[in-house]
């Protein structure tokens, strides 16, 4: 697991160079959690995905935006763009959603050697910030942890800016059932 999420961290700290603390946590969460913090009602999630998808229309298009890209832990991210573009259909992918925000997800113990890992790249000079700004997050962020979970985060609002992040999070076993796979 360690070697697998090493090698995509250092492919998103280069492609990603804007990349603060909290969206390297939100990649970490992402790889381990899924999307399973956010399981709406397929009315809900159609809606929400309308709503989404109108407001990427005014957005302009990244730059080399990929249609998929794997995070870690079996999950994917399906960016919306690309993914409408080509001509997919949105039931396919809400469908993919919930399915993959139902499934089993993640444990603390693997979350947290996956922040260590974060932490040593920074440290060592390979992340696009440095160890103190993200144990500074990271002390912050650990103040909303409970027994029952750990909170998910959103992007920064730097990364928002850079990159205009539109995407489902899903089991790539789920995207490769909806046909959604490179």
């Amino acid at each position: 697991m360690e070697k697998e999420f090493e090698r995509i961290l250092k492919e998103h700290f280069s492609s990603y160079p804007e990349m603060l603390p909290q969206d390297a946590v939100k990649l970490c969460y992402q790889s381990e959690f899924g999307c399973g913090h956010f399981a709406p009602s397929r009315e809900r999630a159609s809606a929400y995905l309308d709503e989404e998808l109108n407001e990427v229309k005014s957005l302009p298009e990244p730059v080399n935006e990929k249609p998929i890209e794997t995070i870690g832990g079996g999950y994917v991210r399906a960016y919306l763009r690309p993914y409408i573009r080509n001509g997919h259909e949105k039931d396919k992918l809400i469908t993919a959603f919930i399915n993959s925000a139902n499934a089993s997800h993640g444990k603390r113990e693997s979350f947290i050697e996956r922040l260590e890992l974060i932490h040593a790249l920074a440290e060592s000079g390979n992340a696009p910030f440095s160890a103190e700004e993200f144990d500074c997050f990271i002390a912050e962020y650990r103040k909303h942890w409970t027994e029952k979970g750990i909170p998910a985060v959103h992007h920064s609002e730097r990364y928002r800016n850079a990159y205009y992040p539109a995407y489902r999070v899903l089991s790539a076993s789920e995207a490769a059932a909806a046909g959604i796979l490179y």
